[in-house]
């Protein structure tokens, strides 16, 4: 039986060159229509009272100064549409989790025949904490989409599409990289599923008695390594002039605090290459979904790089 309906994306706030274009194989980005943004508006208001809908009808305010209500053409509601492609959305749901725009479903609606609309679906955690994090992200909430986000993700999508598990089984990172979304924005827990999903894809048990083969030791030489292939490298010089073996000695260092239940002391000593728990997260997360993206790309590369 064929669905269609829209996925409303819960950080988009304007298409920079564009008014409507395909995102993945069936799925289109546009503005909400009225009768679409009136759904969304009604869902978000019962979904989350506290922030609700007012989040897409205000513009950000300057440091002191008061809220400006938008005009409805201003509204930051834009949607995905699709027909007969529902039982894909998860392959659209990875790709946005992969891009590093970092896009995110707030809600979809299913319209099965001419005559109503389904309820709308959501997974409520993941949700909650999607809106907790305006709190922290602020004005870098809403995303500017452009015609090559597009395309990166649309490549995503094919990816995902013909990838062989067989050769390299991405199908429990596809989820971990999901859940991880359930978690509070400032929880540490982020930053160790970031560090399991990681070393998952590059490293593999260390050989007793090697002390050449540690995880630490795999993941500073095989993350050297990656970082050569990377379409975009990582931006190691966040952390000033660090070598990249002594910022992934750090990262594993607070991984280590974060694990055994220690303080984490940004301020001064081992820690300080860092710069805080926010800029490692940012770091960690970009580098894993770099792998990940190369995963893809690359498939029995890494499956190689993991065993050696």
């Amino acid at each position: 039986m064929q669905s269609s309906g829209f996925i409303f994306l819960a950080n988009v706030g304007q298409l920079a060159d564009f008014e409507s274009k395909e995102i993945c194989s069936g799925y289109d980005l546009r503005r909400a229509s009225s009768e679409e943004a009136d759904m969304i508006r009604r869902a978000l208001s019962q979904l989350s009272p506290d922030k609700g809908r007012w989040i897409y009808e205000i513009r950000w305010p300057h440091a002191g100064g008061a809220l400006e209500l938008l005009e409805e053409s201003d509204w930051r509601y834009y949607v995905v549409n699709f027909t007969d492609r529902y039982a894909q959305l998860s392959k659209l749901e990875t790709a946005l989790s992969l891009h590093p725009l970092g896009l995110e479903i707030s809600l979809w609606f299913l319209h099965p025949n001419e005559k109503n609309w389904a309820a709308q679906g959501y997974k409520l955690a993941s949700l909650f904490q999607l809106y907790q994090s305006v709190e922290y992200q602020d004005a870098t909430f809403f995303k500017t989409v452009t015609v090559k986000d597009l395309i990166e993700i649309h490549g995503l999508c094919s990816q995902i599409e013909k990838h062989d598990h067989s050769v390299l089984n991405l199908e429990p990172l596809f989820v971990g990289l999901k859940d991880v979304k359930a978690l509070p924005p400032k929880s540490p827990m982020r930053y160790l599923s970031y560090f399991a999903i990681l070393e998952a894809l590059v490293t593999h048990s260390p050989k007793d008695g090697d002390p050449y083969d540690s995880i630490t030791r795999q993941v500073k030489k095989k993350m050297a390594l990656l970082n050569r292939r990377f379409p975009r490298e990582l931006p190691y010089g966040v952390f000033g002039n660090a070598s990249t073996d002594t910022v992934w000695g750090k990262l594993y260092s607070y991984r280590s605090k974060i694990a055994h239940g220690s303080n984490a002391d940004f301020s001064s000593g081992d820690l300080s290459t860092l710069h805080g728990a926010d800029r490692a997260l940012a770091f960690l997360r970009e580098a894993t979904l770099a792998v990940v993206r190369q995963a893809l790309s690359e498939p029995e590369l890494l499956a190689d790089l993991r065993e050696c």
